[in-house]
């Protein structure tokens, strides 16, 4: 492929993994996605033993890290997309994902050690990729879930856990986003395109007293999650700065586990001491 189409395929993945298009809530109807952003660098990874210059993959990692990527590609517009609309190339337009920035740096600074070619990254990049010694473990103990995340829901119909699979942790700024609403579209919230989708216009403006569609600094979204149902544990790798932050610090943050199938809340908790548990360190 041409540069130009390499890079609005990588983008196309990006914005797939983080902002996937709802299913139809008809159990026989729904299309399985249990990935989350590591599935990117993979891709990076056998694009380059397919012989694809390091610069332009580099490239892409760089300006992914930004937090807005001026992109032909466009989050998915229907469950599944097919062949044409894929390969569609829109006009260029920066699109944040500044809600995903965080988690999408940690996982650049932990893959670029293990990537067969070296990254030329800006400098301003650099700076805010953190350090993998201050990479921590953390865990969060939810004190009641919808039945939409039961593993029991889903063993019933031989579906063993899927909704634990296709769910993400939003962390909240409460004190800037005010309150977290119970029912609302949350990816119509963190959209920022706004040819796909009517927008949710209630979600839309909490988020945009932060700056649209949300800010990294009021709105966390994690995808690397692991999920215990029996003792109602979630587990994550994060910054510990950015924890130690919203845990410690003076404005009130709320984290959600999100079914990304409907986008709808499905268990939340206050972020604090007692909810959430501090880790190993990386290395």
């Amino acid at each position: 492929m041409p540069r130009r189409n390499v890079e609005h395929w990588l983008h196309a993945m990006y914005f797939r993994l983080c902002l996937p298009f709802p299913w139809v809530r008809d159990f026989e109807s729904r299309v399985l996605r249990p990935l989350n952003l590591i599935t990117l660098f993979r891709l990076v990874v056998h694009l380059f033993k397919m012989g694809y210059p390091a610069s332009w993959l580099s490239n892409i990692l760089n300006d992914l890290a930004n937090g807005e990527v001026s992109s032909t590609a466009r989050p998915p517009r229907e469950p599944v997309t097919d062949a044409a609309a894929a390969k569609k190339l829109h006009s260029p337009k920066p699109i944040s994902m500044r809600p995903f920035a965080t988690e999408y740096r940690m996982l650049l600074s932990l893959w670029r050690r293990l990537l067969p070619f070296g990254l030329l990254l800006q400098k301003a990049v650099e700076e805010q990729l953190p350090d993998p010694r201050k990479i921590r473990q953390f865990q969060i103990l939810f004190t009641s879930i919808s039945e939409d995340l039961s593993a029991s829901a889903a063993r019933a119909i031989n579906l063993p856990d899927i909704d634990t699979k296709s769910s993400v942790l939003v962390f909240w700024n409460r004190t800037v986003n005010g309150d977290v609403p119970i029912e609302g579209n949350l990816r119509e919230a963190l959209l920022d395109d706004d040819e796909s989708a009517e927008s949710d216009s209630f979600l839309k403006a909490k988020l945009q007293k932060a700056g649209r569609p949300g800010s990294e600094d009021t709105v966390h979204v994690v995808s690397t999650t692991q999920w215990k149902a029996d003792n109602s544990i979630a587990t994550f790798w994060f910054p510990e700065d950015v924890v130690e932050g919203m845990v410690s610090g003076p404005d009130d943050w709320v984290v959600c586990i999100w079914s990304t199938g409907s986008w709808t809340q499905t268990s939340s908790v206050a972020v604090g001491p007692d909810t959430v548990r501090s880790g190993d360190a990386w290395c």
